[in-house]
C-alpha cells in the first residue's frame, strides 16, 4: 500500500501540529474525506456497505475504518479481496449515537 495515507502519517502530521484546534481539523478533514468515499450518499447515517479498489483511494483501510467509527460510532469491517477491500459497518442510525 505504498504511497496511501495511513494511520502512522496522519498521526504524525496531528502531532506536528501545536495548535489543539488545528490538530483536530486536519483529522475530521482527513476523516470526511474517507468517510465520504465509503458513505451512502443519500443517507450518510445508514450502513456503510462499500467495495473500495485500491487504485481508486489515497487511504489505507485502517484510515477508512477509523473514519466510519468516527463518524458512525460503530465498528467498520474490513474483508481484503483481490483487488481491493469492502468496508462494512451497521452506521450511525444502528449505533449508539441513535436515529
Amino acid at each position: 500500500m505504498d504511497g496511501k495515507i495511513t494511520m502512522e502519517v496522519l498521526r504524525r502530521v496531528v502531532e506536528a501540529e501545536s495548535d489543539l484546534s488545528v490538530r483536530m481539523a486536519i483529522q475530521k478533514s482527513v476523516f470526511g474525506d474517507a468517510f465520504d468515499a465509503v458513505k451512502d450518499q443519500d443517507d450518510w447515517r445508514a450502513p456503510v456497505n462499500r467495495l473500495v479498489r485500491f487504485d481508486n483511494t489515497v487511504y489505507d483501510p485502517e484510515v477508512i475504518a477509523n473514519a466510519v467509527e468516527y463518524f458512525t460510532a460503530t465498528k467498520a469491517t474490513i474483508v481484503y479481496t483481490a483487488k481491493g477491500f469492502r468496508v462494512m459497518a451497521d452506521g450511525y442510525r444502528a449505533g449508539p449515537a441513535g436515529p
